[in-house]
């Protein structure tokens, strides 16, 4: 009887200890006899979000197409970023391409950082403005001095050569040191006279295919 007796007793012990020491009675997860589980509950974060992670697993809700959801937790009309070539500035999805180190700045209608400049005119009518702009350009025959920024007159035919170049729709040449011009408005186009080797009137508008004279004036 007593053998009978401790073999029911050991397996009611057995029965009721744990495989694993660590696992106590009172750690989480052990359901006591009300039936309550005692895992940390998660809250889900939805607030103000319509779709995407509710940071316990689940979802806030999902957008009907052809809506999709943003990383706001909005539903947004699909949209694909714009970045090609760009470095910085909007992406055109109200996200960005990217920022700049200092002490650059992004000029945003480009999406390049450039160096934070403040272009100086001041008393110059040509010549560079120091932020790799110009002040202003010289109307032929004058031709800019850049170290004053001033339009100046220029010895006998200064760059222009015998065979020419094009001013927009005016021809320009040296002709035995004097500088010419004519006005092609009347005769289109300014550009290579193939036949004569040089830029005249009534031609195609094109430059020299040698590329050794320019079609535009310096």
């Amino acid at each position: 009887m007593r053998g009978v007796l401790g073999l029911v007793l050991g397996g009611a012990l057995a029965a009721c200890t744990s495989p694993n020491p660590d696992f106590r009675r009172d750690g989480p997860g052990v359901v006591d006899s009300g039936g309550q589980t005692d895992y940390p509950s998660c809250q889900p974060a939805c607030d103000k979000r319509e779709c995407g992670p509710d940071s316990c697993g689940g979802l806030c809700g999902v957008c009907t197409a052809p809506l999709t959801c943003n990383e706001q937790g909005r539903c947004v009309q699909g949209c694909k970023p714009s970045c090609v070539g760009r470095q910085c500035g909007p992406d055109g999805c109200g996200g960005s391409c990217g920022t700049c180190s200092t002490p650059l700045t992004c000029d945003e209608q480009s999406g390049s950082c450039v160096s934070a400049c403040t272009p100086d005119c001041l008393g110059k009518e040509c010549g560079p403005d120091g932020c790799g702009g110009t002040c202003g350009s010289c109307n032929l025959p004058q031709i800019c001095d850049e170290t004053a920024g001033k339009c100046v007159g220029q010895a006998a035919c200064g760059q222009i050569t015998y065979q020419g170049c094009c001013d927009g729709q005016t021809l320009w040449y040296c002709d035995n040191n004097k500088l010419r011009s004519q006005d092609c408005a009347v005769q289109p186009s300014c550009g290579w006279d193939a036949k004569n080797k040089f830029y005249n009137c009534g031609t195609a508008g094109q430059t020299d295919p040698s590329g050794q004279f320019p079609l535009k004036c310096p």
